[in-house]
């Protein structure tokens, strides 16, 4: 990894985890003292942010801000992502898919299942219930071998609480929690069986409405993932503000 992608990490994995503020402003002389660097490897960095969207020009003073993401912006791309994913299952169901992908998504359920029978109530099964998610998703995109399709959905899932990744969970098991993962669980199953098919129109209508789903989930619970500590910290969810929450963050 070069000097200027070792920066570009640094700085987005202390923005997404909230070491850095929303609006706070990114000097670049502190920042190459304190990474031990020039100041152009910092510079360049901070324009690469900038393109992911993490950072902006846009503020008080010349310079670069960290970003805040209004909620409907992200419940936007979460739809967005939603309609992409949906594009890459049709061309899997319509297409010769290869075998390879089948096993993926068919491993990740199958993982999925056994979790939803045990519980996914540590902190442990919950990061392998992510991870299997993560699995899913992963292999329908990569499965679809369509590298502008690909690209697309990678720059949105680099936005707060869009990516795959960022399944809100509470700590300990719930009714409600485990409802809401069976009905997520189910999805997969549902959209794995358009794939083996080969109905491509069921399989994008699926993923949409999957996504639709995840946003009314995080909508419904937006103040809680932002306040309660029970909940995981998401990547990224200090970056996320609406009225609300700005009025419970002062």
């Amino acid at each position: 990894m070069s000097q200027i992608e070792d920066v570009i990490t640094n700085l987005r994995a202390r923005i997404m985890s909230g070491n850095i503020k929303p609006d706070e402003r990114l000097m670049e002389v502190p920042i190459s003292q304190e990474l031990g660097v020039s100041r152009t490897p910092v510079r360049i960095a901070l324009s690469a942010l900038e393109r992911e969207g993490l950072v902006t020009t846009d503020g008080p003073k010349r310079g670069f801000y960290v970003r805040s993401f209004d909620i409907e912006e992200v419940f936007q791309a979460i739809e967005l992502r939603g309609a992409l994913e949906g594009i890459a299952a049709r061309k899997l169901a319509e297409e010769a898919t290869d075998p390879v992908t089948i096993t993926h998504l068919k491993s990740a359920i199958e993982a999925c299942e056994q979790l939803l029978t045990d519980g996914v109530s540590t902190p442990e099964k919950q990061q392998a219930w992510i991870d299997n998610n993560a699995k899913f998703h992963t292999a329908l995109i990569s499965g679809a071998d369509n590298k502008v399709l690909r690209n697309l959905i990678e720059t949105l899932s680099r936005m707060p609480l869009v990516s795959s990744r960022a399944v809100p969970l509470i700590s300990g098991a719930t009714e409600d929690q485990h409802l809401r993962l069976r009905r997520a669980h189910e999805d997969h199953e549902d959209i794995l069986d358009a794939i083996v098919s080969r109905n491509g129109m069921r399989a994008e209508m699926l993923i949409r409405e999957h996504a639709v789903r995840n946003v009314k989930n995080k909508r419904a619970n937006f103040w809680k993932m932002k306040f309660q500590s029970d909940w995981n910290n998401l990547p990224g969810l200090d970056l996320v503000v609406n009225e609300d929450s700005r009025v419970q963050e002062r």
